[in-house]
């Protein structure tokens, strides 16, 4: 499945920028999110944003929900 404007919206980006998003999905693996400015993926959920469990800490963790929680969650 192709998008032209996420290829397009993905190679502008540099190592290292600050994106900001919300997060749209918790999974044991990582955290999807959904970018503020960019396309939205075409088969995962929210966005094109993605954060792996190494990156969420610097403890090791059994699952992104270990130090993720969403807004819904607290309510």
């Amino acid at each position: 499945m192709k998008k032209p404007e996420l290829q397009v919206f993905l190679e502008s980006l540099h190592s290292g920028e600050l994106l900001s998003g919300t997060v749209a999905a918790i999974e044991p693996f990582g955290v999807f999110v959904a970018l503020d400015e960019g396309p939205d993926h075409p088969v995962f959920p929210g966005g094109v944003g993605f954060i792996t469990s190494p990156e969420l800490s610097w403890r090791r963790i059994e699952a992104a929900s270990d130090v993720v929680r969403s807004a819904a969650h607290h309510l």
